[in-house]
């Protein structure tokens, strides 16, 4: 829900005053707040979606911790990246998963801040992720502290 210990939405933007961050999700794409995690999906396609939440890194880096998270979903890393998005250490890559009827292809970055790992990730079919990852970088490279 909306509060300053929860986070707040204004617009297109996730402001979370505790936690000191802020992301940018992409326009026109309504943002859930739950306890466990933020989503956004366009309104017109359930099978695109972005998701931020905490990880629980094990005491691993950034990518140990990311390629062990996705991984436990069942996707594998097709390709990833140490980067930096404005100013805080951060480890992307890109999976695929899914069987033969839904294969899925997610960008996700795994985010270092304030002693948290932060996940944030858009998921599409994988048919549709040239399309969509675009805006899926773009929010990526919105989080700030």
């Amino acid at each position: 829900g909306e509060s300053r210990e929860q986070g707040l939405t204004r617009g297109r933007d996730f402001l979370h005053p505790i936690l000191r961050f802020a992301v940018q999700f992409p326009d026109a794409w309504p943002i859930v707040n739950s306890a466990e995690s933020v989503t956004a999906q366009p309104e017109n396609d359930e099978s695109v979606a972005m998701l931020l939440d905490i990880v629980d890194p094990g005491g691993r880096s950034a990518a140990a911790a990311g390629r062990a998270q996705m991984e436990a979903v069942g996707f594998t890393v097709r390709s990833s990246e140490t980067v930096t998005i404005n100013g805080l250490q951060a480890w992307v890559g890109i999976f695929d998963g899914g069987d033969e009827r839904a294969r899925h292809t997610v960008r996700a970055a795994f985010i270092s801040h304030t002693g948290r790992l932060y996940r944030l990730a858009g998921l599409a079919p994988s048919a549709q992720f040239g399309r969509v990852d675009p805006v899926f970088r773009q929010a990526i490279g919105s989080f700030r502290g």
